[in-house]
Protein backbone atom coordinates (compact mmCIF):
# COMPACT_ATOMS: atom_id res chain seq x y z
CA UNK A 1 0.00 0.00 0.00
CA UNK A 2 2.90 2.26 1.15
CA UNK A 3 4.54 1.46 -2.66
CA UNK A 4 1.40 2.25 -4.51
CA UNK A 5 0.92 5.59 -2.80
CA UNK A 6 4.48 6.56 -3.82
CA UNK A 7 3.77 5.52 -7.20
CA UNK A 8 1.11 7.20 -7.85
CA UNK A 9 2.70 10.56 -6.37
CA UNK A 10 5.59 10.13 -8.69
CA UNK A 11 3.67 9.37 -11.58
CA UNK A 12 0.75 12.41 -10.65
CA UNK A 13 4.08 14.85 -10.47
CA UNK A 14 5.29 14.07 -13.82
CA UNK A 15 2.46 15.11 -15.37
CA UNK A 16 3.29 18.45 -14.46
CA UNK A 17 6.12 19.93 -16.68
CA UNK A 18 7.07 23.10 -14.13
CA UNK A 19 7.19 22.81 -10.36
CA UNK A 20 7.95 26.53 -8.69
CA UNK A 21 7.37 24.85 -4.67
CA UNK A 22 9.01 21.76 -3.08
CA UNK A 23 6.00 20.05 -1.23
CA UNK A 24 5.86 16.64 0.23
CA UNK A 25 3.33 15.13 -1.11
CA UNK A 26 3.62 11.78 0.18
CA UNK A 27 6.26 10.12 2.88
CA UNK A 28 9.42 10.32 0.99
CA UNK A 29 8.02 12.02 -2.27
CA UNK A 30 8.87 15.96 -2.77
CA UNK A 31 7.95 17.97 -6.31
CA UNK A 32 11.08 19.26 -7.53
CA UNK A 33 10.96 23.26 -7.20
CA UNK A 34 13.30 25.90 -8.00
CA UNK A 35 12.09 27.50 -4.47
CA UNK A 36 14.11 25.96 -1.08
CA UNK A 37 10.46 26.91 0.13
CA UNK A 38 10.47 24.49 3.40
CA UNK A 39 13.85 27.28 3.76
CA UNK A 40 11.36 29.92 3.04
CA UNK A 41 8.82 29.20 5.57
CA UNK A 42 11.44 28.85 8.46
CA UNK A 43 11.47 32.90 7.31
CA UNK A 44 8.68 34.57 7.13
CA UNK A 45 7.71 33.66 10.34
CA UNK A 46 4.23 31.82 9.73
CA UNK A 47 2.48 31.13 13.06
CA UNK A 48 2.69 27.55 14.33
CA UNK A 49 -0.82 27.19 15.45
CA UNK A 50 -4.15 28.87 13.25
CA UNK A 51 -6.24 26.70 14.56
CA UNK A 52 -9.73 28.56 13.69
CA UNK A 53 -7.94 31.29 11.64
CA UNK A 54 -9.00 31.83 8.15
CA UNK A 55 -6.24 32.14 5.88
CA UNK A 56 -5.59 33.66 2.62
CA UNK A 57 -2.99 32.80 0.26
CA UNK A 58 -2.08 35.51 -2.43
CA UNK A 59 -0.11 34.13 -5.28
CA UNK A 60 -0.32 30.30 -3.85
CA UNK A 61 1.04 28.54 -6.93
CA UNK A 62 1.92 25.20 -6.55
CA UNK A 63 0.25 25.38 -2.88
CA UNK A 64 2.74 25.20 -0.45
CA UNK A 65 1.89 27.66 1.83
CA UNK A 66 -2.00 26.76 1.65
CA UNK A 67 -1.44 23.10 2.41
CA UNK A 68 0.81 24.07 5.23
CA UNK A 69 -1.85 26.47 6.86
CA UNK A 70 -4.48 23.38 6.45
CA UNK A 71 -1.47 21.53 8.60
CA UNK A 72 -1.32 24.35 11.24
CA UNK A 73 -5.29 23.99 11.81
CA UNK A 74 -6.58 26.96 9.54
CA UNK A 75 -10.44 26.69 10.07
CA UNK A 76 -10.78 27.59 5.92
CA UNK A 77 -8.12 28.33 3.55
CA UNK A 78 -8.50 30.66 0.10
CA UNK A 79 -5.54 30.34 -2.34
CA UNK A 80 -5.83 33.14 -4.81
CA UNK A 81 -3.49 33.35 -7.88
CA UNK A 82 -4.34 34.30 -11.38
CA UNK A 83 -3.23 31.62 -13.01
CA UNK A 84 -6.03 28.76 -12.96
CA UNK A 85 -4.68 25.71 -10.65
CA UNK A 86 -4.09 23.33 -13.57
CA UNK A 87 -2.04 25.59 -15.06
CA UNK A 88 0.56 25.09 -12.09
CA UNK A 89 1.37 22.05 -9.76
CA UNK A 90 -1.74 23.22 -7.29
CA UNK A 91 -4.09 21.17 -8.76
CA UNK A 92 -2.14 17.53 -8.92
CA UNK A 93 -0.53 18.50 -4.98
CA UNK A 94 -4.18 19.57 -3.61
CA UNK A 95 -5.41 15.74 -4.64
CA UNK A 96 -2.79 14.07 -3.47
CA UNK A 97 -2.68 15.92 0.03
CA UNK A 98 -6.58 15.77 0.45
CA UNK A 99 -6.38 19.32 0.67
CA UNK A 100 -10.25 20.97 1.53
CA UNK A 101 -8.47 24.59 0.21
CA UNK A 102 -10.49 27.07 -1.76
CA UNK A 103 -9.02 27.84 -4.61
CA UNK A 104 -9.53 31.23 -6.69
CA UNK A 105 -8.25 32.53 -10.10
CA UNK A 106 -8.34 35.95 -9.18
CA UNK A 107 -6.16 38.90 -9.43
CA UNK A 108 -4.95 40.79 -6.17
CA UNK A 109 -6.84 44.33 -7.10
CA UNK A 110 -10.25 42.68 -6.89
CA UNK A 111 -10.14 41.84 -3.37
CA UNK A 112 -12.79 42.97 -1.67
CA UNK A 113 -14.90 42.49 1.71
CA UNK A 114 -18.26 41.87 0.12
CA UNK A 115 -17.08 39.14 -1.84
CA UNK A 116 -14.30 37.28 -0.02
CA UNK A 117 -14.76 38.16 3.73
CA UNK A 118 -12.19 38.62 5.95
CA UNK A 119 -8.80 36.99 6.86
CA UNK A 120 -7.40 36.53 10.09
CA UNK A 121 -4.15 35.89 8.04
CA UNK A 122 -2.79 36.68 5.08
CA UNK A 123 0.08 35.75 3.17
CA UNK A 124 1.71 38.06 0.28
CA UNK A 125 5.04 36.04 -0.58
CA UNK A 126 6.66 36.54 -3.80
CA UNK A 127 4.18 38.85 -5.42
CA UNK A 128 4.25 42.38 -5.14
CA UNK A 129 7.32 43.32 -6.58
CA UNK A 130 5.50 41.55 -9.81
CA UNK A 131 3.09 44.39 -9.73
CA UNK A 132 2.69 47.46 -11.85
CA UNK A 133 0.26 49.36 -8.10
CA UNK A 134 2.29 47.54 -5.17
CA UNK A 135 0.42 50.14 -2.79
CA UNK A 136 -2.99 49.41 -4.54
CA UNK A 137 -2.40 46.00 -3.66
CA UNK A 138 -1.84 46.70 0.07
CA UNK A 139 -5.16 48.42 0.19
CA UNK A 140 -7.14 45.68 -1.27
CA UNK A 141 -5.45 43.50 0.94
CA UNK A 142 -6.05 45.46 4.06
CA UNK A 143 -9.87 45.62 2.70
CA UNK A 144 -9.68 42.25 3.40
CA UNK A 145 -7.69 41.65 6.72
CA UNK A 146 -9.54 41.19 10.00
CA UNK A 147 -9.26 43.93 12.74
CA UNK A 148 -5.24 43.26 14.55
CA UNK A 149 -5.03 40.35 11.40
CA UNK A 150 -1.72 39.30 10.35
CA UNK A 151 -0.09 39.80 6.79
CA UNK A 152 3.23 37.86 5.82
CA UNK A 153 4.92 39.54 3.06
CA UNK A 154 8.19 37.90 1.06
CA UNK A 155 9.51 39.95 -1.85
CA UNK A 156 12.84 40.81 -3.98
CA UNK A 157 15.00 44.08 -2.43
CA UNK A 158 17.46 45.91 -3.39
CA UNK A 159 19.13 46.72 0.15
CA UNK A 160 21.47 43.85 -1.64
CA UNK A 161 19.85 43.46 -4.88
CA UNK A 162 19.57 47.04 -6.46
CA UNK A 163 20.06 46.41 -10.47
CA UNK A 164 23.16 48.53 -11.94
CA UNK A 165 23.46 50.58 -15.52
CA UNK A 166 25.35 46.99 -16.50
CA UNK A 167 22.69 44.62 -15.02
CA UNK A 168 24.66 43.92 -12.00
CA UNK A 169 23.04 43.22 -8.76
CA UNK A 170 24.75 45.58 -6.05
CA UNK A 171 23.96 47.07 -2.58
CA UNK A 172 22.66 49.87 -1.92
CA UNK A 173 26.07 50.26 0.36
CA UNK A 174 28.18 49.75 -2.35
CA UNK A 175 27.08 53.47 -3.64
CA UNK A 176 26.58 55.28 -0.19
CA UNK A 177 26.35 54.35 2.92
CA UNK A 178 23.66 56.56 3.86
CA UNK A 179 21.17 54.78 0.78
CA UNK A 180 20.42 51.99 3.35
CA UNK A 181 18.76 54.74 5.65
CA UNK A 182 16.63 56.17 2.97
CA UNK A 183 12.86 54.64 1.73
CA UNK A 184 13.91 54.02 -2.02
CA UNK A 185 12.58 51.25 -4.73
CA UNK A 186 13.78 50.42 -7.91
CA UNK A 187 11.64 50.58 -11.00
CA UNK A 188 12.08 47.58 -13.78
CA UNK A 189 11.44 48.22 -17.49
CA UNK A 190 11.08 45.45 -19.40
CA UNK A 191 13.02 42.40 -18.51
CA UNK A 192 15.63 44.54 -15.80
CA UNK A 193 15.39 42.29 -13.04
CA UNK A 194 16.75 39.03 -13.79
CA UNK A 195 15.35 38.78 -17.30
CA UNK A 196 11.99 38.22 -15.70
CA UNK A 197 9.44 41.02 -17.66
CA UNK A 198 6.78 40.41 -15.24
CA UNK A 199 9.35 42.39 -12.27
CA UNK A 200 8.20 45.60 -11.80
CA UNK A 201 9.07 47.22 -8.32
CA UNK A 202 10.86 46.33 -5.61
CA UNK A 203 11.54 48.44 -2.24
CA UNK A 204 14.31 48.49 0.10
CA UNK A 205 13.42 47.53 3.95
CA UNK A 206 12.98 51.12 4.74
CA UNK A 207 10.22 51.09 2.03
CA UNK A 208 8.27 48.09 2.82
CA UNK A 209 8.25 49.13 6.02
CA UNK A 210 7.03 52.45 5.08
CA UNK A 211 4.59 51.41 1.93
CA UNK A 212 3.07 48.56 5.10
CA UNK A 213 2.49 51.69 7.64
CA UNK A 214 1.26 53.93 4.53
CA UNK A 215 -1.44 51.49 4.11
CA UNK A 216 -2.61 50.45 7.70
CA UNK A 217 -0.26 47.66 8.75
CA UNK A 218 2.38 48.15 11.45
CA UNK A 219 5.49 46.26 10.86
CA UNK A 220 6.17 43.98 13.89
CA UNK A 221 9.07 42.46 12.61
CA UNK A 222 11.17 42.48 9.09
CA UNK A 223 14.12 40.58 7.70
CA UNK A 224 16.31 39.91 4.99
CA UNK A 225 18.41 37.12 3.84
CA UNK A 226 20.78 38.32 0.88
CA UNK A 227 18.44 40.01 -2.08
CA UNK A 228 15.14 38.50 -0.53
CA UNK A 229 13.12 40.10 2.54
CA UNK A 230 10.07 40.45 4.14
CA UNK A 231 8.18 41.20 7.35
CA UNK A 232 5.11 40.23 9.78
CA UNK A 233 2.69 43.38 9.89
CA UNK A 234 0.00 43.66 11.94
CA UNK A 235 -3.41 45.39 10.44
CA UNK A 236 -4.55 48.49 12.07
CA UNK A 237 -7.25 51.10 11.59
CA UNK A 238 -6.82 53.82 8.83
CA UNK A 239 -6.28 57.17 10.40
CA UNK A 240 -8.32 60.28 8.80
CA UNK A 241 -5.30 61.63 7.67
CA UNK A 242 -2.87 58.98 6.52
CA UNK A 243 -1.43 57.90 3.48
CA UNK A 244 -4.41 56.60 1.88
CA UNK A 245 -6.51 59.64 1.72
CA UNK A 246 -4.19 60.90 -0.83
CA UNK A 247 -6.88 58.85 -2.84
CA UNK A 248 -9.76 60.84 -1.85
CA UNK A 249 -8.70 63.87 -3.36
CA UNK A 250 -11.88 63.67 -5.38
CA UNK A 251 -14.24 64.41 -2.67
CA UNK A 252 -12.53 67.18 -1.06
CA UNK A 253 -13.83 70.47 -1.36
CA UNK A 254 -11.09 72.72 -3.55
CA UNK A 255 -12.78 75.96 -2.87
CA UNK A 256 -11.65 76.01 0.84
CA UNK A 257 -8.15 75.82 -0.35
CA UNK A 258 -5.43 78.60 -0.72
CA UNK A 259 -2.54 78.47 -2.92
CA UNK A 260 0.31 81.09 -2.15
CA UNK A 261 0.95 83.69 -5.05
CA UNK A 262 4.48 82.67 -5.05
CA UNK A 263 3.52 79.24 -6.81
CA UNK A 264 0.26 79.82 -8.54
CA UNK A 265 0.29 79.24 -12.18
CA UNK A 266 1.18 82.38 -14.16
CA UNK A 267 2.70 83.98 -11.62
Amino acid sequence: MHDDAIRRAEAAIAKQAKWHHRIEVAPGVTTPGLQDTPALLGQIGMPEDLTGMRVLDIGARDGFFTFEAEKRGAAEVVALDNEPPHHTGFAIAAELLGSKATYVTENVYALDQERFGRFDLVLFLGVIYHLRHPLLALDRIHDVTADEGLMLIETHMIDEGLVDGEGNWRALRDFSPDLEKLPLAQYYPGDMLGSDPTSQWAPNRVALEGWLRGSGFEPISSWQVAFRGGAISRRMPLGANGERAVDEAASWDMTTWTVEKSTAIGR
